[in-house]
Parts: C-alpha cells; structure tokens; sequence
C-alpha cells in the first residue's frame, strides 16, 4: 500500500476483516470472504513484520484470524475444520501477546475468554475433545465462574461420555 500510514494500513485491515465476516454470514459470499480476511491478515501481519511491538495491530490481527475461522465454519467443510481451529489458536496467542503488552487493558481478558470459547467450540465441531477441553481449563483459570466457559465444559464432559459431570456441570 504505497503512501499508506500505519494507521491506515491497522483500519483497512480491520475493516477488510469485518467485511469478510459479512460476506460470509450475511451474504453467503464464501469467496469473497476468504479474500478479505486473508489480505486483512497479510497486511496486519506485515505491519507487525515493522514493529512487532504494535498492540493495536497485534489486537487486530487476533480479529481477522478470529473472522477467517469464522468464514471456515460458515463453509460447513468438515475437512476444513482444522484450519479453522488454527487460525483460532493463532487469535489467541495474539490477544494473549496483547494482554503481556497492556496488562491494564481489561477488553483484551474479556476478549480473550470469548476467544477461549469460539476454540473449545470450534475443537469440539472437529473432534478434538482433548484441545477443547485445554482452551475450556485455560477459560476457567481466568474465571471459574464463567458462565460460557462453564456450558463448554459441559459440552467437553458430555463429548467424552461423562454424562453426569456434565449434567451436574449444565
């Protein structure tokens, strides 16, 4: 992007990636969507290739991947489900990098708990028990009390024929 400041390169990016996620939920345009939240990701990621200490660009990009996995999970590809789920993981280890960069940024904890919850969904919908039950544990160490985090145990619970854990957890 010649001429672009980093701050315009941060709020393309960001609005290519929302974008993305409106293509594929609201209009169905898969394609579309694959291509906004990927060029999102190459320019957040390239701006981060610059100044790796660029928080707001490293909260962005946890976004886009967050709307790339989405746009994965709007497919209904059952074989794409592991690329969903990676790029799920990268969005959490960037909001976590975010979190060690702004420790009084309370969004990037709450952020970061939504996060946790979209994984241990998106493991659970591609069979990995095991990993959703690690992202649900990481949740719950935050907060014990989260009410998400806790439906998702269950779901984990109920996922590895502990019925009634899960049960007493729901």
């Amino acid at each position: 992007l010649p001429g672009a400041t980093v701050e315009d390169r941060r709020n393309l990016a960001a609005t290519l990636a929302e974008l993305g996620g409106v293509l594929a939920v609201v209009v169905g345009d898969l394609e579309g969507a694959r291509a906004h939240t990927s060029r999102a990701i190459e320019i957040l990621e390239a701006v981060l290739g610059e100044n790796a200490g660029d928080t707001r660009a490293r909260a962005m990009l946890a976004y886009a991947y967050e709307r790339a996995a989405a746009v994965i999970e709007v497919a209904g590809k059952d074989e794409e489900l592991p690329q969903a789920v990676a790029l799920l993981e990268k969005s959490i280890a960037a909001t976590e990098a975010a979190i060690r960069d702004e420790p009084a940024n309370a969004s990037h904890a709450q952020t970061l708990v939504k996060r946790y919850n979209n994984a241990s969904r998106m493991m659970l919908k591609a069979g990995n028990v095991e990993g959703a039950r690690e992202v649900v544990a990481r949740a719950l160490a935050l907060d014990p009390n989260l009410a998400r985090a806790q439906y998702f145990l269950g779901r984990v619970q109920k996922a590895e024929g502990k019925l009634e854990e899960s049960a007493a957890t729901f």
